[in-house]
C-alpha cells in the first residue's frame, strides 16, 4: 500500500510548494538478526568497551558490526560476541548490525556509554558500613548503575548504598550536597541483608529539593538498617554530597508509657478543669495494645487511667505544645492492661471529647498519642477528666423546645446545646448523612400561614461545637417522617440550612440537631424563618381614626 500527503506552505504566499511523500509497507525482504549488547569497564584506563552477542544471523550469510567511532568493521559468519573498544568514559557509542545480503535488515545499538566507574558501593550487598559520629565527604553516585529506582518519595536517581548496625540511639542520617538535589531513605532489614526488606517501605526518607536531606529514626539495638541515597530528580543525575551520621540518647520514657504505670486522674465535678494533670510523649514508645483499634499513629502512646462518676464524662487535652501538637486520644476498659477493650465511639482527633455508656464506679484508661507516624515526637500537655452536665430537657422529641418563627435568622435565634444529649434511636433512615452523627436535641416550630419555612443552625459565640447535622419531620414523636434533612449549607462554616417548601400551615413539625460525627459537643443557634413574617412597614386605610390625636410615642 502507498500513502501520498500533499503539503501546501501558505507561508510562501503565491509560490506554493507541493511536497509528495510516499511510504511502502510490506513484508520485509529478510529475517532480522538477534543481536544483544552491553558495556564492560576497566577502571584502570577509564575506558569501556561494547559488545554485540549475535545470537542468530537471521537470514543473512554474513553480518558487518560498524561503530560510529570510525572503528575498523567486523564481519561475521556465525553467532558469537563481537567486541568495539575501548572507549574513554563519557563517549557516546552507537553499534549497528548489518545483513550484508541486505542492508535494509540492520539492528542498532542504540547510545551506549558509561559516564564513570560505579561507586564501590553501587549495589546494597555492597553497601558501606557506617558508625555513630562518622563524616564521609565528596561522596558521589556518579556512575552508579541504579538509573530511576523505586523509592519512599516516588523514585530516586542512581543510587548508593551504607549499612549501620542500631545501637539503641536516635539517629540522624544526613547528606549535604555541593552538586545536584539529595533523597535520602533508611530501610530496617528483617534479616540483616538487603533481602530483608522492601523497596518504597522504608522507615524514614527525605527527598525535599533541598541541597540538605535528613532521615531520623530510633534504632533498635542490633538491627541493620541500610541507607540509601540518590538524586531526588528522575532519571540518572549523579549528585555529590557529605553523608555524615549522629546518634544521640533517645529521651527516657515516662512513667504512664505502658498502660501498666497509667497515670491516676482526678475526676472533676463539674465541666471545668480546674484539677488537671501535666503530660509528655516525649520519649514515649509504641504499647501492646490493638495499634489499629482507632485514627493515626499509637506509636508513641502514654496512658492515664480514671474512675467514672457518671454514665458521661468530658475528656480535655489543654495548652499542647511542643513537634506535633496533633494530639489523638481514646478510652479503654477491662480487668486489668492484658485484656483492654475499646469503649465504643470513644477515638477522638479532637482535643476534647464525650465518652458516653460509662459505668459508673469503673475504672477505665485513657490512651493519648500523636496521630503522626514521624517518631521521636516531643509534645507537652494538660489532661484533665470533668464531668459534664445532665442532659438538656430536650434530649428527646418528648421534651421538645417549641421555638417561635420569624421574618429573618435574627428574628427569633434560641441558644442550645448537645453537651450531655444522648442519641436517639429508632428514627426513620436520613436521606443525608445516615451515620455520621451524635447527640440529638430536639425543637418544634409552627408552620407560617405560607406555608415556607427556612430551618438554620449557626455556631453560639464562644462554642467547642464547629459541625451541626439537622433534620425536620413531621408526624408525632412516636411516628415521625422525614421532610428535610441538611449537613452544610449554611454560611456559617460546617452548619446546617434546609429551606422547605409545600408545607401545611399550622402544622407542627419537629427538629432535630445533631453533631456531626466525632466534632465535639458544644453551644449552637437555631432559628426559624420566613420573608412572609416580617412586619410591614406601611399602614394604608383612610378610616383609620386614633386617640388622643396626635397620637404620642408610649
Amino acid at each position: 500500500m502507498i500513502r501520498y500527503y500533499f503539503h501546501l506552505d501558505d507561508l510562501c504566499g503565491t509560490e506554493d510548494i507541493a511536497r509528495v511523500r510516499t511510504i511502502a509497507c510490506g513484508t520485509p525482504p529478510c529475517v532480522q538478526p538477534q543481536v544483544t549488547f552491553s558495556k564492560a569497564f576497566d577502571c584502570g584506563s577509564s575506558t569501556f568497551e561494547v559488545t554485540a552477542d549475535i545470537t542468530d544471523l537471521g537470514s543473512a550469510s554474513t553480518i558487518t558490526v560498524t561503530d560510529d567511532q570510525s572503528s575498523a568493521s567486523q564481519s561475521v559468519s556465525s553467532a558469537g560476541p563481537v567486541t568495539f573498544g575501548p572507549y574513554a568514559f563519557g563517549t557516546v557509542v552507537v553499534l549497528t548490525a548489518t545483513n550484508d545480503d541486505t542492508p535494509i535488515c540492520n539492528v542498532g545499538s542504540g547510545n551506549q556509554v558509561i559516564l564513570a566507574c560505579p561507586p564501590t558501593n553501587d549495589e546494597c550487598v555492597d553497601a558501606i558500613v557506617l558508625n555513630c559520629g562518622d563524616v564521609l565527604t565528596n561522596q558521589t553516585t556518579e556512575g552508579a548503575t541504579g538509573g530511576s529506582d523505586i523509592s519512599c518519595v516516588g523514585s530516586i536517581g542512581d543510587d548508593i548504598w551504607y549499612s549501620f548496625v542500631g545501637d539503641g540511639q536516635i539517629i540522624t542520617a544526613s547528606a549535604t550536597a555541593s552538586v545536584g538535589e539529595p533523597q535520602i531513605e533508611v530501610y530496617e532489614s528483617t534479616d540483616g541483608t538487603c533481602t530483608g526488606f522492601t523497596a518504597g517501605n522504608c522507615i524514614a526518607s527525605d527527598g525535599s529539593f533541598n541541597l540538605t536531606v535528613n532521615a531520623v529514626f530510633a534504632s533498635v539495638v542490633g538491627q541493620t538498617y541500610y541507607i540509601h541515597v540518590g538524586s531526588v530528580v528522575n532519571g540518572d543525575p549523579g549528585i555529590l554530597f557529605d553523608l555524615s551520621l549522629t546518634c544521640a540518647t533517645p529521651a527516657t520514657p515516662p512513667a504512664n508509657d505502658d498502660c501498666s504505670g497509667a497515670e491516676s486522674l482526678t475526676v472533676n465535678p463539674d465541666a471545668s478543669c480546674a484539677i488537671f494533670t501535666s503530660g509528655t510523649i516525649d520519649g514515649a514508645t509504641a504499647s501492646d495494645v490493638d495499634a489499629g483499634g482507632c485514627f493515626g499513629t499509637d506509636d508513641d502512646d502514654v496512658w492515664y487511667s480514671f474512675v467514672a462518676t457518671g454514665t458521661i464524662q468530658a475528656i480535655s487535652l489543654n495548652n499542647i505544645l511542643g513537634s506535633s501538637t496533633d494530639l489523638y486520644h481514646s478510652v479503654w476498659t477491662g480487668a486489668d492492661c492484658s485484656a483492654l477493650t475499646l469503649v465504643p465511639g470513644s477515638c477522638s482527633t479532637n482535643t476534647a471529647s464525650v465518652p458516653t455508656g460509662l459505668v459508673e464506679g469503673q475504672n477505665y484508661y485513657v490512651r493519648v498519642y500523636t496521630g503522626t507516624a514521624v517518631p521521636l515526637q516531643n509534645t507537652t500537655f494538660d489532661i484533665c477528666i470533668g464531668t459534664p452536665p445532665p442532659p438538656p430537657a430536650n434530649d428527646d422529641c418528648s421534651g421538645a423546645i417549641e421555638i417561635t418563627a420569624g421574618g429573618t435568622i435574627d428574628s427569633f435565634p434560641v441558644t442550645g446545646t448537645t453537651v450531655s444529649a444522648t442519641t436517639t434511636a429508632g428514627l426513620p433512615v436520613f436521606t443525608c448523612v445516615p451515620t455520621a452523627r451524635a447527640n440529638d436535641v430536639w425543637y418544634s416550630v409552627v408552620v407560617p400561614a405560607s406555608g415556607t419555612l427556612t430551618i438554620e443552625t449557626a455556631p453560639a459565640p464562644g462554642t467547642l461545637m464547629t459541625d451541626s447535622v439537622l433534620t425536620i419531620f413531621s408526624g408525632t414523636c412516636g411516628s415521625l417522617v422525614e421532610i428535610g434533612c441538611d449537613d452544610d449549607s449554611s454560611a456559617s462554616g460546617n452548619f446546617s440550612l434546609e429551606a422547605l417548601t409545600g408545607l401545611t400551615p399550622g402544622d407542627v413539625i419537629y427538629i432535630g440537631v445533631w453533631r456531626y460525627g466525632t466534632s465535639v459537643d458544644g453551644e449552637f443557634q437555631l432559628s426559624a424563618y420566613d420573608a412572609s413574617l416580617l412586619s410591614n412597614t406601611s399602614f394604608e386605610n383612610e378610616n383609620f381614626r386614633s386617640y388622643p390625636n396626635p397620637v404620642r410615642d408610649v
